[in-house]
């Protein structure tokens, strides 16, 4: 499988093109019509929601996605015309998306494809393809599957290949895409002879027609120029079949990892939790896989995502495309094309039709004079946004002056400057530019304009606080949304008020960060008291966000009841919620709520909540659940093993291998990884150490070459496991190379996710060299792991540097080094005597009576 970034991806397909004329054709999905048009998971959602409210049961769910949107669809609304008002309910009036504008302007270039070929139901494209002056040809059904000519190089040609919300023969339920792949293979079939797609915003299920025809010519060899799939999210991979990750002519196209937002995964901390030995037992203590963390709510747009938008902007800056001919002179555009569409002149004609053309070309004129030398460079910004050169235009925004404008030249660059910083969410410090300079224009206008552009200004504000955040500099962040806060608070605008319990949101994410936790509090506090009871839908994300950061902010203080509340809070205001901005929320305060169950004693019911958390994971349908979803199974697992239920753990850890198995993604190669970690773990806790055996070597015969940092916790832990399961079955000698491999392996790590599993396989090692009596080896190895442990400050660790301190004196005094093997012993009293921990303790009385005992011989 080939993955590419965005910008080697366009690189690779402007070369392309350069050697020939329109190699590719587009296959686009709902992806590059949201959010004006829903996303399958939310029709779903609400199709769910509907037929469980009309008497369906809840329990017939299809896991495979298409099934499950067709079943749900069908049961919400029965008859084909249900289902077309619906989707007309859906899509008809709203305005054509950014996407598929920048879409129709690669079209009309003609530069990389003239054929599109579309899921979806929607017209935005034709819409937006009329805008530019094009008269597209259009098949919505298998009788006009002969409009499409393939030797047609001058017209745009798309093809809905489920029809158009016009219509109630579309198709939207499985038997009816099926039946439809039957009647559109051929003509795609013959697309693909001599061009290949460029896909975007579509997820590929898996017997729609375009993944019908696209396996049956894959399946015959290599396409005549590489495929791009652009994925939103890079685990969306995984739910592709093989026969397309593993052909050599596919490159997936995904966003950047985000490490930041992974670090702020909450499902993380519960799912890590620490792991039984079970048997191998020595007389120096073991411990498990170490928690880990979270660092505070995620603030909103940090996921690591590819937008379609996105896309289409970075081929258009690539291809360096000049605006379409309506936008960038209306009036001469309009002077072309109208008096064509004309009639011819007559003497009589009674609407002095002839007049039209004259008058537009003396308006041109007359603008053309108009242009005055502070509007070229306003100009220049304008055409910049138009084409995506964003980086430009914030240029260009930066370095007009605004005392020079007017008030229609200062909305003219509050609306282009907050589209260039929107455009470039991904850099934090050019987005910044362009915010600030939107918030000075905004701040520029007159009374009467500001108070209509609110919500403009709220953006640009409120997106110079986000941007301030992901360049780390949260004090200036929260006085960004202070100030918002404290300018648009009376504001009647919906966008602006939402913009504003967003920013009280915002505000507590970032002052978490700077350790203000009273202040969060009050944060979030006040979101709820202003817009909890809020129905409008953009109001309830940021109630939800700030529910969700004030209880991860009390479990956090350790304050888990007062968390367990305020999950239940959400859950009880939103969790029937079937849009997927909100139900994330919920989400992830189930998974919280579970967590802090777990950590109250309440572990019967933690388990059943991780059942839930799963359930509600799955049923979302969407791919940007599985990483959450299969935490949560381990979570689940996690506690039934804690609550000695191990052939109940043992399930869980088998259903997320089985589910992602054969996941790629590393992120989910993880999960499996721990699955099968933990499942040797409560099979070793069963007695059943050959089964045990096997699932550790699992891990590591499918991940022990893996150069993935992720993976090295569980293959550590695996292979330290695995040779506890040998001292087990008396096969002292396997032991003991299994031990020396960890060592070996993972020993220059600095992460104590790595450095516990080491410290304990070297003072395994050393152990069975004392029972194998190579005692003068033994010495040495606890030598090193002594020097290696010093200056720790871990407990854990400190834990393992005193028995290493012990066996190091018991080694020594089996060599006859008796003051040597005495100062051993005083070295880990000195060291650790004051130590609170009981453990610690311990081993301190015990290094005390080897010492005595080691005086006592000496004066013998």
């Amino acid at each position: 499988m080939t993955e590419l970034d965005l910008n080697t991806a366009v690189r690779q397909i402007k070369q392309t093109c350069e050697n020939n004329d329109c190699p590719f054709f587009f296959v686009v999905g709902a992806g590059i019509s949201a959010p004006e048009v829903p996303l399958a998971a939310e029709i779903v959602q609400h199709c769910k929601k509907k037929a469980i409210a009309d008497g369906v049961p809840e329990h017939d769910d299809p896991k495979d996605p298409l099934r499950r949107y067709s079943h749900w669809f069908s049961q919400a609304y029965p008859s084909p015309k249900d289902r077309q008002q619906y989707l007309r309910s859906l899509i008809e009036g709203k305005p054509i998306s950014h996407a598929n504008l920048r879409l129709a302007h690669l079209l009309v270039s003609r530069k990389i494809a003239r054929i599109v070929v579309t899921l979806n139901f929607d017209d935005f494209l034709l819409r937006a393809l009329r805008l530019f002056g094009e008269a597209p040809l259009v098949s919505d059904h298998p009788q006009t599957l002969a409009r499409i000519d393939l030797a047609n190089e001058r017209d745009i040609q798309v093809l809905h290949v489920h029809g158009v919300y016009w219509f109630y023969d579309l198709c939207n339920l499985e038997g009816e895409i099926k039946e439809r792949a039957k009647d559109v293979d051929e003509l795609l079939e013959l697309i693909l002879w001599n061009r290949s797609p460029i896909v975007v915003g579509y997820s590929g299920w898996e017997h729609d027609v375009v993944m019908t025809v696209l396996k049956k010519i894959l399946n015959r060899g290599r396409l005549p120029f590489n495929l791009y799939w652009c994925c939103y999210r890079r685990n969306e991979i995984q739910r592709l079949p093989d026969w397309l990750k593993e052909h050599s002519s596919v490159r997936f196209v995904v966003p950047p990892r985000d490490g930041r937002a992974e670090l702020r995964a909450p499902w993380r901390s519960s799912a890590a939790s620490p792991i039984g030995l079970g048997v191998g037992a020595h007389d120096f203590p073991m411990a498990g896989v170490p928690g880990q963390g979270w660092a505070g709510a995620e603030p909103e747009g940090s996921a690591d995502t590819l937008p379609a938008q996105r896309v289409f902007d970075r081929l258009i800056e690539a291809f360096k495309l000049d605006a379409p001919p309506l936008i960038r002179d209306p009036l001469g555009f309009l002077a072309e094309h109208i008096p064509a569409s004309l009639p011819p002149p007559r003497e009589d004609d009674l609407y002095r039709l002839d007049l039209v053309g004259e008058r537009l070309r003396r308006a041109q004129i007359l603008l053309a004079r108009d242009e005055k030398e502070v509007q070229q460079p306003l100009a220049r910004l304008i055409d910049a946004v138009r084409t995506a050169r964003y980086r430009e235009a914030i240029d260009e925004a930066s370095a007009i002056s605004l005392e020079r404008l007017d008030a229609r030249r200062l909305e003219d660059l509050l609306h282009a400057a907050l589209q260039a910083a929107l455009g470039l969410s991904e850099d934090p410090e050019q987005s910044l530019r362009g915010y600030q300079v939107a918030l000075e224009a905004y701040r520029k206008l007159p009374e009467d304009k500001r108070s209509v552009l609110q919500g403009k200004g709220a953006t640009a504000q409120r997106g110079c606080g986000i941007a301030l955040a992901q360049l780390g500099r949260f004090e200036e962040a929260v006085a960004a949304y202070g100030k918002l806060v404290q300018d648009f608070e009376a504001a009647t605008d919906l966008s602006a008020r939402s913009a504003v319990a967003w920013a009280l949101a915002d505000k507590g994410h970032a002052l978490v960060e700077l350790g203000r936790l009273e202040d969060a509090l009050a944060a979030y506090d006040q979101v709820v008291q202003r817009f909890g009871d809020a129905r409008t839908p953009t109001l309830q994300p940021p109630v939800a966000s700030a529910l969700l950061g004030k209880g991860e902010l009390l479990a956090r203080t350790g304050d888990d009841q007062a968390a367990l509340e305020t999950y239940d809070d959400l859950i009880r205001r939103f969790g029937d919620a079937s849009e997927l901005a909100v139900a994330s929320f919920v989400a992830r305060a189930l998974m919280n709520r579970a967590g802090a169950l777990a950590r109250t004693g309440r572990k019967t019911e933690a388990a059943a909540a991780y059942e839930e958390v799963a359930r509600r994971l799955e049923s979302m349908g969407d791919p940007a659940w599985h990483i959450p979803l299969g935490w949560a199974l381990l979570s689940k697992g996690d506690t039934l093993a804690q609550l000695g239920r191990s052939q109940e753990a043992i399930a869980a850890y088998d259903d997320a291998v089985q589910r992602f198995g054969n996941a790629t993604e590393p992120e989910l190669q993880e999960i499996t990884a721990w699955a099968l970690l933990k499942k040797g773990n409560a099979l070793a806790d069963l007695g059943r150490i050959e089964e045990a055996h096997a699932a550790y070597g699992e891990v590591l015969d499918r991940f022990g070459t893996a150069q993935e940092p992720r993976l090295s916790g569980p293959l550590a832990w695996a292979e330290l496991r695995r040779g506890h399961m040998f001292v087990a079955l008396n096969q002292r000698e396997k032991a003991l190379g299994t031990f020396e491999s960890v060592v070996s392996r993972f020993a220059n790590a600095s992460e104590l996710t790595l450095k516990s599993p080491v410290s304990w396989a070297w003072l395994a090692k050393g152990q069975i060299l004392s029972q194998l009596e190579r005692h003068q080896e033994a010495m040495t190895t606890y030598q090193d792991l002594v020097a290696w442990l010093k200056g720790a400050t871990e407990p854990e660790l400190r834990l393992i540097a005193a028995w290493a301190g012990v066996k190091l004196g018991d080694s020594l005094a089996q060599l006859g080094r008796t003051n040597e093997s005495r100062r051993a012993f005083s070295e880990v009293i000195c060291r650790f005597e004051g130590a609170s921990d009981m453990e610690l303790q311990k081993i301190v009385a015990k290094a005390r009576e080897r010492l005595l005992e080691a005086g006592s011989a000496g004066a013998g």
